[in-house]
């Protein structure tokens, strides 16, 4: 099934390349797809097993805030399995996937210079999720 992502573009910088770790505008639909397509193990879009090293936790898993590639995470009580995969945005925004509950949390906020009067989001979907 394709994904059907329509919003995505790609900030360049002056030799037209592409930083792999940020620059990506795209809306939340479509960022949800991401999420979702994580969440179903990459389906036929990624290989499995980039699907599986990218997302499963590395090192102690009583440290928390782990970071793997390009996500983070809060670990579980079962070693390698976190409770949220995360990858913050730039100003705000977020993409939270929480496997047990089988839910993809995303959260858009155009870039301001004040102060984010949301800045509890993940705590608010991190209490809503994974503590329950």
């Amino acid at each position: 099934v394709p994904l059907v992502i329509k919003s995505a573009s790609w900030w360049l910088d002056k030799k037209q390349r592409c930083p792999f770790f940020f620059g990506l505008t795209i809306n939340a639909e479509d960022l949800a797809k991401i999420g979702q397509l994580i969440l179903d193990g990459g389906r036929d879009f990624f290989p499995p097993d980039w699907v599986t090293q990218s997302t499963t936790v590395p090192g102690n898993p009583a440290t928390s805030q782990y970071t793997s590639l390009v996500w983070r995470f809060e670990p579980s009580s079962i070693p390698g399995q976190p409770l949220v995969i995360q990858h913050p945005g730039d100003g705000g925004n977020s993409l939270a996937i929480f496997p047990r509950n089988k839910v993809v949390v995303v959260r858009l906020r155009q870039y301001q210079p004040k102060p984010d009067t949301m800045e509890d989001f993940l705590k608010l979907a991190y209490k809503t999720f994974a503590e329950n």
